[in-house]
């Protein structure tokens, strides 16, 4: 059996110094990704045709709006006269929606605030 007076010197070297070392390196590369990674407009996106389909709308955090987006591309040439939810909203009745929602929904939906009465259904 060997003891650590018969190892070669490189190996002796190896082993009294340990393996803190290897621990250092590793722990000073993921500070450095770390840091890269969180670092102020190291990584930032513009947004243009080049980088993304959806130029527009743009949310306040300068990203793409993609409910936004979605919206209008899902409501692209439909008429008030065509949507069947605006019928159901008068059937049902807009008190599911407080009185801001309302304001957006009608503006959404192109059309008049529906008066506040009982439901049909």
């Amino acid at each position: 059996m060997q003891t650590a007076n018969d190892l070669t010197p490189p190996l002796q070297a190896i082993k009294r110094r340990g393996w803190w070392k290897w621990f250092a390196s590793l722990g000073l590369i993921v500070v450095a990704a770390l840091a890269y990674a969180f670092w102020p407009d190291s990584n930032t996106l513009t947004v243009s045709p080049t980088t993304t389909v959806i130029t527009a709308p743009i949310a306040p955090d300068g990203l793409p709006d993609y409910v936004a987006y979605a919206d209008q591309l899902a409501g692209r040439g439909i008429k008030p006269e065509q949507n069947v939810f605006i019928d159901l909203l008068r059937a049902v009745g807009p008190k599911a929606y407080s009185p801001n929602e309302q304001v957006e929904l009608y503006r959404r939906l192109g059309i008049q605030p529906i008066p506040p009465t009982d439901p049909i259904l």
